[in-house]
């Protein structure tokens, strides 16, 4: 009875243990399936964004009819790109350069063609000194110390942004390594306490087992000294019986 009690005590513990085995693996794995999910949207909203563009562009050129929401959304990307283009030509004089009247790219202002497209681009005309008159500092001058100004602060910002990302996918690396040994360490303890737990569970099941048998054994040695002394009772009582019957017997010879 003992020994079923531990072995049913045992199968509990056994089938506990294998439980959170299985539950750590699938953590691991959904975690797996989840950064894949994951990814395909991501996928899903690049195809979309190239999508919008291609409706955009067939939109703008009459290839597609579009209903009112739509058409606001094209007006409304029309707004952005007047927008983009008014900066662009703020960015231009801040920075002493042009906008090409062809390609629409950025071009030193004292060119006479585009070094881009090739394309003619109008010069702006030079104000002279006159003679007597103490030069000063050209607004050209100034725009192109700005100019440098600008682009040494773009390259600063750019080197940010580069350094940023490159810090946030490190972070990121890390973050997943962190949960793979996170989840590993997680499987080996489960592990660990399942092999702990039936070793301890077989000492204890071992060690029940022996107790039983030094009790049977003393009850089997108690139960034959009980019989023996019996026996010995049973004999001696057989003997007074007979010793009596002798006395009955003898007075009756005489």
């Amino acid at each position: 009875m003992a020994e079923d009690f531990f072995g049913a005590l045992g199968k509990k513990i056994t089938q506990a243990t294998h439980s959170a085995v299985d539950k750590t693996s699938s953590l691991m794995e959904s975690g797996k399936i989840n950064a894949q999910i994951s990814g395909e949207h991501k996928e899903i909203e690049k195809i979309c964004q190239k999508l919008g563009e291609a409706v955009l562009r067939k939109a703008e050129a009459g290839l597609m009819q579009l209903d009112e929401s739509e058409a606001a959304l094209i007006e409304e990307v029309g707004g952005h790109r007047e927008r983009i283009s008014e900066l662009r030509q703020k960015l231009a004089e801040v920075k002493g350069m042009k906008i090409c009247p062809a390609c629409d790219e950025l071009i030193d202002a004292g060119v006479a063609f585009c070094p881009k497209c090739g394309a003619p681009t109008p010069v702006p005309v030079k104000e002279t000194v006159s003679e007597g008159e103490v030069p000063i500092e050209t607004e050209g001058e100034t725009a192109e110390a700005v100019s440098e100004a600008a682009e040494a602060a773009a390259e600063k910002a750019e080197a940010a942004a580069e350094a940023v990302s490159e810090a946030a996918g490190a972070a990121e690396d890390k973050a997943e390594a962190a949960c793979e040994a996170a989840c590993e360490a997680a499987g080996e303890a489960a592990e660990a306490v399942s092999d702990a737990v039936s070793e301890a569970v077989g000492d204890a099941a071992e060690a029940a087992s022996d107790a039983v048998s030094d009790a049977a054994e003393a009850v089997s040695d108690a139960v034959s000294g009980a019989a023996e002394a019996a026996a010995k009772a049973a004999d001696a009582e057989a003997d007074v019986i007979d010793a009596a019957f002798t006395t009955i017997d003898d007075p009756a010879e005489k």
